[in-house]
Parts: C-alpha cells; sequence; structure tokens
C-alpha cells in the first residue's frame, strides 16, 4: 500500500533493517504481507535478503494443496534457500555461498537473483540455521532482511534475530469475526508482554543463563539459582521452591502452561513475575495465561518483541470472505496502538502522526512497556483485561468496530532458472547465537 500516507514498509523501516514476518496460521496472508514489505523495499532501492523458517513460494501447499502466492524478489536480491527448492526457481539465478546446514532438501545456500522473478524460499527451519543465513547474506550486501516466518515457529521473531515483527492474521484462524479478533488479540498480548526491569535484573543476568537455570528473586533484591533437567518435567518441583519472599522468577528456558498451573496450584501468582528471555519462549495455551493474569500474576520479557504491526486477510480456503474494514476495524481496535493493515485493500489504521518514528509499543503493564521487580498495575486497555473482562471487553471492541465499518464498501482485490555449482562451504561469522 503506497500513497499520500505511510505504508507498512515505512512502519517496518522505522523499526530498523530487518523484520519477521509470523502468520497466526495457514493462509491468514503471510505470503502477500512480506511480498507488499519487499516490494516496498525493493522500490526504496535498498538490497534485500529474504530467508524463511519453514517453506514458502510453492504453487501448491504440500499440507493443504491448495494454491499459494508467489515470492517474487527484485533483481540483485539474496535469498536462502536449500538447493532442491532452488533448481524450482522461475527466474535465473546464481549461488554465491553456502551455510554449514542442510536438511532433507538439500544444503542451504545463499543465492543472488540474476534478474526478477518467482523463487521458492525454505531449508531454513531451526533458529540456528535461520542465524547464520541471515548473518551471511548480511556480509554479502543485504542492507535488509525479511525472514518469512513459518505458523507455529516463533523462533523468527525472536529479538536476537530480528528488529521488527509484522503478525498476519485472517478469516482462516476462525470461523467468525469475533473468534478471529479474539485469537489475534491473545497472541498479540502474548507476544508483546512488557520489558522486564528491576535493580536486581542486571547481577541475576551477569551470569551465563543456560536452559536449565531458574533464579528466584526476593523483594530484597537478592536472589537464588537452581538447575533443574526442565521446567516443563519438573514444573511442581520449581513451583514447591517458591517462597514467601520470592517476587520474580527468572527462566532460562521455556515458560509452560505445566509451570504456570504448578503456581496457581500453590496460590503462588499474585504478585509473582515470571520472565522469559523473549516472547518466544512463552509455550503456554490462553487458557493458562488468563487464568495466571487473572490471579494478579505478570509475565515479562529481558528482550521484548518489537511488533510494528499487524495484516488482515477476510478471505480463507473455505470461501468465507469477511467484511475487510470491517476486519481491520476490529482488529485494529483490539491490538492499539499497533498499526493495522490489509495490504491487499490499502486500507491501513492506527497509523503514527508525521513525524513520528515510528509505531508505539503496546502498553501491557501500565508502566510504559516495562514491568519492575514488584509488577505494576494492570493498563486499563482490553488487552491488559482480567480473563473474566477480556472476553466481554473484546467482544465489545469488536460489535462496535463492525457496527461502524458496517456499509463499507469492500476491496474486490480480494477474491525455469539456471543453477551455477556452488562456490564452497564457507560459514557466516556467529553474532551471538539463539538457542
Amino acid at each position: 500500500m503506497r500513497g499520500p500516507g505511510l505504508d507498512i514498509t515505512d512502519i517496518v523501516l522505522s523499526a530498523g533493517s530487518s523484520v519477521a514476518v509470523v502468520g497466526m496460521a495457514k493462509n491468514c496472508g503471510k505470503t502477500v504481507t512480506l511480498g507488499a514489505i519487499l516490494e516496498g523495499v525493493a522500490t526504496r532501492g535498498i538490497p534485500v535478503g529474504v530467508a524463511s523458517a519453514g517453506r514458502d513460494g510453492e504453487d501448491v501447499d504440500a499440507v493443504t494443496m491448495l494454491p499459494k502466492p508467489p515470492i517474487w524478489l527484485p533483481e540483485g536480491a539474496l535469498f536462502a534457500t536449500a538447493e532442491r527448492l532452488a533448481a524450482k526457481a522461475r527466474a535465473p539465478i546464481e549461488p554465491v555461498a553456502a551455510t554449514r546446514h542442510t536438511s532433507a532438501l538439500g544444503r542451504l545456500l545463499v543465492y543472488r537473483a540474476i534478474a526478477p522473478g518467482k523463487v521458492e524460499v525454505g531449508g531454513g527451519n531451526s533458529a540456528a540455521a535461520a542465524h547464520d543465513a541471515v548473518a551471511l547474506m548480511r556480509r554479502l550486501g543485504a542492507r535488509f532482511v525479511a525472514i518469512d516466518g513459518a505458523a507455529g515457529r516463533k523462533f523468527s521473531c525472536a529479538p536476537s534475530l530480528v528488529e521488527a515483527t509484522v503478525l498476519a492474521t485472517g478469516a482462516a484462524l476462525a470461523a467468525t469475526m469475533e473468534g478471529v479478533v479474539r485469537r489475534t488479540t491473545r497472541a498479540v498480548r502474548t507476544l508483546t508482554v512488557p520489558e522486564w526491569m528491576c535493580p536486581a535484573g542486571a547481577e541475576a543476568l551477569s551470569a551465563p543463563l543456560s536452559h536449565r537455570d531458574v533464579v528466584f528473586i526476593r523483594g530484597d533484591a537478592s536472589s537464588r539459582r537452581i538447575v533443574v533437567p526442565s521446567v516443563l518435567a519438573r514444573a511442581d518441583e520449581v513451583a514447591r521452591a517458591l517462597t514467601e519472599d520470592v517476587e520474580t522468577v527468572l527462566l532460562g528456558g521455556a515458560l509452560t502452561g505445566g509451570f504456570l498451573r504448578a503456581i496457581l496450584k500453590r496460590g503462588r501468582a499474585s504478585g509473582l513475575t515470571v520472565v522469559v528471555r523473549d516472547a518466544t519462549r512463552i509455550l503456554v495455551e490462553p487458557g493458562d495465561l488468563d487464568r495466571f493474569w487473572s490471579a494478579g500474576g505478570q509475565v515479562a520479557a529481558v528482550h521484548p518483541v518489537r511488533l510494528v504491526a499487524v495484516t488482515t486477510n477476510p478471505t480463507a480456503p473455505d470461501g468465507r470472505l469477511l467484511d475487510p474494514a470491517a476486519l481491520l476495524d476490529g482488529v485494529a481496535h483490539a491490538v492499539a496502538p499497533v498499526p493495522a493493515f490489509d495490504v491487499v485493500a490499502g486500507i491501513a489504521r492506527n497509523l503514527p502522526a508525521a513525524g513520528e518514528a515510528g509505531p508505539a509499543m503496546p502498553n501491557r503493564s501500565g508502566a510504559g512497556g516495562r514491568i519492575g521487580v514488584h509488577g505494576a498495575p494492570a493498563a486499563p486497555a482490553a488487552l491488559a483485561a482480567p480473563a473474566a473482562a477480556f472476553d466481554t471487553a473484546t467482544d465489545t471492541a469488536i460489535v462496535a468496530a463492525v457496527a461502524a465499518g458496517a456499509g463499507r464498501k469492500g476491496a474486490s482485490d480480494h477474491g525455469p532458472g539456471r543453477l551455477a555449482v556452488p562456490r564452497g562451504d564457507e560459514e557466516p561469522p556467529r553474532e551471538g547465537g539463539v538457542a
């Protein structure tokens, strides 16, 4: 979408030089969103690189057997993909470097598009592979890198990998518009948990934190560290170690629903903050999070995910077509102030005022998007409401948004290459890493 106002590429570029486009589910418009961003970046003359956390750009989805939109790259663009997928490119390409990663589809190589055309991108289905591919494309001259984040693989939007995240949602997510908005709202709330800031934070993080470490931080800022095989396997044991003076639990590994249920069972949620490295480590069903938040608990992240936009797709594979403007209005109201776009219809909501650097992060903590060792009062918005009020507040917003959008005209738009021999097995430099 390009017009007199800001478009999605403006929003993404205002956040940095890398983005992950993550789909809520299949057929939610992730690839179309990625294409809109890539087109905008290319129009601005910025050298681009593309990688994928799964597989995308094929004619037919390997799981659903439904047609899929292509990934179109401009001349000179870099992309990381497996050898067997590169052979299917419908544009002349050349391999320029190889990573150390291999999958069932062959080695993960970096290619350059010699001319504009369609390609398939895949093979980088691990955090380490995506990280190495991004670092290598950077070294080869990409000034902007986009990652196609496969549904269910949240690692693609880890702050250690990209600076910005765009979430794609749509009619395929639920049977009704209300269901789409509700599920999207919950996903946004989880993805944008506030940054953890407290006096004891620097000390607790001064020593390396492995996935087996659990750090208990008391109200007097003192701390105690234990090591467990995994919080998933030892949830009850870790919950039993929560003495009354513990106000924060810092997890080196993932936050699981079992651990939250164990905390709730012991009546320790109120006033307790559970901290993860970043929101991609939150592997919890919405119901467990709702109950934990309702009981007075907080979840925060050392490194917050920067969600810069949400896109909507009103079409579903089963033929359903939601009103494009009404769906966008409902989602935009629920995720405000995050900008929301329908990139096919060319409409947007929640755009920042002219001159602003970019979209503000949603305030989930009532403290400017940060949370301290003593927690913070919940924000009065639907996104930060207790579970009992959450659905009611969200449904009210949806009804109001749909009513406001009624009568608006929807968008009718909804509705062989050559491969050279690889030059070698050079490895990209490791820049940190993603566990």
